[in-house]
């Protein structure tokens, strides 16, 4: 039996690998691998497929990342997941053909919905979120990184000021400008395991400062507005809206590139008049106050007007009497007249028929007694 040489099984190899580039078939990587260095630095690794050319490359598609094209079977990267999953896959490169993909998942609960982060002032940013499951250990760390310029990363550093709601963590305040992209890492510690999610935040597009500081001065056709912009973007990018109410009216007046406005005042009406200012990039929320009608207007307004109104309600009153006077003031009959009408009427009542008693007749009897005493002779 004839034995195979070292030469000989080299050659199989290399036949094999031919009649399977020119059958399109190309084997895949194996034993892909990922190790995290630092939260921000993972590092990935495979093994090439069986019998691989050595002149193959390796296209390498991370989630969120674009495709990228190796030719060692090792790598790392700064890498942000947007959450807590990482999805990344490997495809044999021969040429023109290409294998199928060999991928591996990375699947982390995620730590928090809702992520925000804004500026509020030129120096101080908020973020903001909403706890998902247990996370009472949570912690919130960052870097900032200039987004222009050759000025390094910042070492990662954890929250110096949280805000919380019922002991739960739910936001951090912290010293950023709008130039920074400031790149996340949360960790909490879930059934003895540690979970991380990253995330990056770019607050350039995202401000919302605190309401504008503005007065009013008074005269009597006038108010005279001024105000102090924000303390981020330029002056350029926002638009200054005044509203204001007066006598039940509404008028909204837009201002660009100006600190202050003048508004005509009808001096007899109480104004309420808000202010903010707005962006494509955020805006401010308005800030109101009132200013009373002038005091010596209305009591000009008051002379001239309550006079008019009590005339006027007098002359209506009179027209109204004198056109009802027969039902304000009707015809009253005298006693005797009032008699006659109603016993002359045809229409006999027994009002008119008064009962008159018959005259009775006196019956007197008149008896003479005769006094005998007188007729007696005195002897």
């Amino acid at each position: 039996m004839r034995m195979f040489h070292s030469s000989d099984l080299l050659l199989m190899d290399f036949l094999l690998l031919m009649f399977a580039s020119a059958a399109g078939k190309i084997l895949p990587p194996q034993n892909l691998t990922l190790v995290w260095e630092t939260d921000f630095q993972p590092w990935f690794s495979w093994d090439p497929p069986p019998r691989s050319d050595t002149s193959c490359k390796y296209k390498v598609d991370i989630t969120g990342y674009k495709d990228m094209l190796r030719s060692n079977t090792t790598f790392g990267m700064f890498l942000v997941m947007e959450g807590g999953s990482l999805s990344f896959s490997v495809k044999t490169v021969c040429g023109n053909n290409e294998s199928e993909p060999a991928t591996l998942n990375v699947t982390s609960p995620d730590l928090v919905t809702a992520l925000d982060c804004y500026s509020y002032t030129a120096t101080l940013v908020n973020c903001t979120w909403s706890a998902a499951g247990d996370s009472s250990n949570l912690t919130f760390s960052y870097i900032l990184a200039k987004e222009f310029g050759d000025e390094p990363p910042a070492e990662l550093q954890e929250c110096s000021s949280y805000m919380s709601s019922g002991g739960v963590r739910t936001g951090c305040t912290l010293q950023a400008s709008l130039s920074h992209a400031i790149h996340i890492v949360l960790h909490s510690t879930i059934n003895s395991t540690l979970i991380r999610n990253t995330f990056t935040k770019r607050t350039i597009y995202n401000v919302r400062p605190p309401p504008l500081v503005w007065n009013v001065t008074e005269s009597k056709h006038t108010l005279a507005i001024s105000w102090s912009p924000p303390d981020m973007l330029d002056l350029s990018e926002w638009d200054f809206v005044i509203n204001y109410t007066f006598c039940d009216e509404y008028q909204s007046i837009k201002y660009k590139d100006v600190l202050s406005a003048l508004i005509n005042r009808v001096p007899e009406c109480r104004y309420c008049i808000s202010i903010n200012a707005e962006s494509n990039k955020g805006q401010t929320p308005a800030r109101e106050t009132c200013v009373e009608a002038n005091e010596d207007s209305l009591l000009v307004y008051a002379a001239t007007t309550v006079p008019l109104l009590f005339a006027f309600l007098t002359v209506v009153a009179f027209v109204c009497c004198w056109k009802n006077q027969d039902k304000i003031f009707p015809k009253v009959l005298s006693p005797h007249d009032l008699l006659s009408d109603i016993c002359e009427n045809k229409d006999e009542s027994s009002l008119c028929k008064l009962y008159v008693p018959a005259e009775e007749e006196a019956n007197c009897t008149i008896t003479l007694v005769a006094d005998t005493r007188t007729n007696r002779t005195n002897c």
